[in-house]
């Protein structure tokens, strides 16, 4: 194929949003290694650079993505192999332990490749600063809501010295605070809390999705 030009300026969005598909794609492994066993980190690599490099020319194109996936995993493969050669195990468990094999790849690939779509957004966010702005303190809300049901359930700790001290009020007004310092001074800084706190919002889902 002929070589192509990345497609279009690399911006703080861009990078921004590269790195939480990332980070997302990490924690997907990560999460899957602890509920049930770690897939084939090979195939986990190659399924996250081809999610990546497909984001930025084809931002939500998931049939392809997941038949790719299957592809990489052997997971056609093995259903093949069922259809062919029937193994004396129940047809429908074969095909839960197939699924529960390329789940994990599925959502790697989805993530991995919608980072263009999450590029778009922040984006049109630099444009109407404001949006950001509340972005920012709503995601910094579910996170202080998230953590306070942790901490209060036994499955969490709170290391920030200063919510230990003051409390989860004091989070909420300090990051309101500096959020709109941010928009006065630099609006497209506030990109990156955006991308951390979004983060640090999956990482709690996935650490519900851990203990139960």
């Amino acid at each position: 194929m002929k070589p192509e030009r990345w497609p279009g300026a690399v911006d703080v969005s861009i990078v921004a949003s590269v790195g939480v598909a990332m980070g997302l794609m990490l924690l997907t492994y990560r999460t899957t290694a602890v509920i049930n066993r770690a897939p084939d980190v090979r195939v986990t690599w190659a399924v996250a650079a081809f999610a990546l490099a497909a984001g930025a020319r084809r931002p939500w194109w998931p049939w392809a993505h997941w038949v790719w996936a299957a592809v990489a995993a052997g997971t056609l493969g093995e259903v093949w192999l069922i259809l062919i050669a029937p193994d004396p195990i129940p047809l429908a468990q074969t095909l839960q332990y197939v699924a529960e094999s390329l789940a994990p790849f599925l959502v790697i690939v989805i993530l991995g490749s919608s980072w263009n779509l999450l590029a778009a957004g922040l984006r049109k966010g630099i444009a109407r600063p404001l949006a950001l702005v509340a972005a920012v303190n709503v995601l910094n809300l579910a996170d202080a809501l998230l953590t306070r049901f942790a901490v209060e359930s036994g499955g969490a700790q709170e290391l920030n010295p200063f919510v230990r001290a003051l409390g989860l009020p004091f989070k909420l007004v300090a990051v309101g605070a500096l959020s709109l310092l941010l928009y006065k001074r630099r609006p497209a800084a506030l990109v990156w809390p955006i991308a951390a706190l979004l983060w640090v919002l999956c990482y709690h889902v996935s650490g519900i999705a851990v203990n139960h």
